[in-house]
């Protein structure tokens, strides 16, 4: 007959045996989370049970262009990518991660591009090589990724200033137009103008008189005077 100590030990085993096969064991994952407006880059590198996440603010009709290919250590290893809005964000990064509250996940593929344009606000894509979440890590692996966000109704500021410019542009155009619509009637009507007639002679002011005016001269008389020869 076992004694009771033994007894004991061997129920405490197999007690301890169930509960590890009933629950799973706790993840404990690490990575960093960043905000950014482009993300182009060939060497990010995740180790098991690690992420790594950018932050994008989408306005309406904004959307993230998304291009990531695994390197190494081969084409078929396998990662995951979510994309979380800022709840489903700390639910993920929580202990074991919860991805069900992902808007869009793309679980253990190797290559993944498209667009994404299902929220607003802070969208964090979380590129995911964790136990516990869609794929199972085997080592390492290097990233190729690249991140783009673009699309969305413009700035009302830029707006406005585009008009402007538009109409100062057609303003200055408008007065371009007239100038030299100016200018092509001057060269015509000058072109068109009747030769000037030669200069007239120099102009001669006339004699000056004597002030006050003199009487005209008589011839002075003869004495004695002379008459005419009378005829016989």
């Amino acid at each position: 007959m076992r004694t009771p100590w033994k007894l004991a030990l061997v129920s405490a085993l197999a007690l301890t045996a169930l509960l590890g096969l009933s629950s799973p064991a706790a993840a404990t994952h690490t990575g960093t989370v960043s905000p950014e407006t482009i993300v182009a880059d060939n060497g990010v590198v995740l180790g098991v049970d690690e992420y790594i996440g950018y932050t994008f603010t989408l306005s309406v009709g904004e959307s993230i262009t998304y291009a990531i290919e695994v390197l190494t250590p081969s084409s078929t290893t396998t990662i995951d990518v979510y994309f979380f809005s800022a709840s489903g964000l700390a639910a993920y990064r929580a202990d074991p991660p919860a991805t069900t509250q992902a808007i869009l996940s793309l679980e253990d593929q190797s290559q993944f591009g498209g667009t994404f344009s299902s929220g607003t606000g802070a969208i964090t894509v979380i590129l995911d090589n964790v136990n516990g979440t869609g794929v199972a890590p085997t080592g390492q692996v290097t990233l190729q990724v690249g991140l783009s966000s673009s699309g969305g109704a413009p700035n009302p500021d830029l707006f406005s200033g585009i008009i402007a410019m538009g109409i100062l542009l057609c303003v200055g155009v408008i007065a371009i137009i007239v100038v030299v619509i100016v200018l092509i009637i001057y060269a015509i009507t000058r072109a068109n103008r009747p030769a000037m007639p030669p200069p007239g002679p120099p102009y001669m002011p006339p004699p000056q008189q004597p002030w006050p005016p003199q009487p005209p001269q008589q011839p002075p008389e003869q004495y004695p005077p002379q008459y005419p020869p009378q005829n016989p």
